[in-house]
């Protein structure tokens, strides 16, 4: 129980439900996916995206990043996948963890239709 807290306090940020149901859900999830997220840390632990981004220079990108996202924090954790692209952009978005599309999908919307319509 204060596993699954820390987890929707922190990796998926204050704007989950707050309802006895979705912790439920997410206290399961993390029983299932326990050995399974193991074993693909194990997987990827070789594997550098970093390294294929500079084939997207020149190309529109719109890099963001929530607030609170374990994966990307502090900020400056993601400054090298905006310095591999040239011309890339980067958000962090408020308030939210490793999901913001999810978590703030009006705040983003709002980001990227300008961005759109300024590289079509």
């Amino acid at each position: 129980p204060e596993a699954v807290k820390m987890v929707l306090e922190t990796v998926i940020a204050p704007t989950y439900p707050k309802n006895e149901e979705w912790e439920k859900l997410v206290a399961e999830s993390l029983l299932q996916c326990k050995e399974t997220t193991k074993r693909s840390g194990d997987v990827f632990k070789e594997w550098k995206i970093i390294d294929q981004l500079g084939k997207l220079d020149g190309k529109p990108v719109l890099l963001m990043r929530g607030e609170h996202d374990l994966h990307f924090s502090p900020v400056t954790s993601s400054q090298p996948y905006v310095d591999a692209i040239s011309g890339a952009e980067l958000i962090t978005v408020p308030g939210v963890g490793h999901s913001p599309t999810i978590e703030a999908s009006d705040f983003i919307l709002e980001r990227m239709v300008p961005f759109f319509k300024k590289n079509q």
